[in-house]
């Protein structure tokens, strides 16, 4: 009996499938493996979708294509055409100053609305110390 794949599972497998394809010197397993010092066969379970990584390792991954690791998780559909319009950079601007915000140790102060999802990101006007 096959294994279900989990949805954020699914969508790491097909974001960092186009990724390799657009990286050549990551195209294989075994030269991501190599940069990421990730095993070979986890990286092919990683794309077909059977296991959940690590954070450690979803770190690397994203390190090595220089995304953020929110960027691996985005629905596929929407990570395909930001990468095919606008390149990899694309994609850090998909979180802009959030993402910049978050690498300075901030977090957003939101409302429930933010919270619920109801709101745009964007809309944060409080960042507060994450400690």
């Amino acid at each position: 009996m096959a294994k279900l794949k989990h949805a954020a599972n699914e969508l790491l497998s097909q974001n960092l499938q186009l990724l390799m394809k657009l990286r050549p010197e990551l195209g294989s397993q075994m030269q991501l493996a190599k940069k990421t010092g990730i095993s070979q066969s986890t990286i092919g379970r990683i794309l077909r979708g059977e296991v959940t990584p690590s954070v450690d390792a979803i770190m690397s991954i994203a390190r090595e294509f220089d995304v953020s690791l929110s960027d691996l998780y985005q629905p596929h559909e929407i990570f395909a055409d930001l990468v095919k319009t606008e390149g990899q950079s694309g994609l850090k601007r998909l979180h802009g100053p959030i993402s910049e915000a978050r690498q300075r140790g901030l977090v957003p102060l939101v409302d429930w609305k933010q919270a619920a999802g109801l709101a745009s990101p964007s809309a944060v006007k409080e960042w507060v110390p994450w400690r």
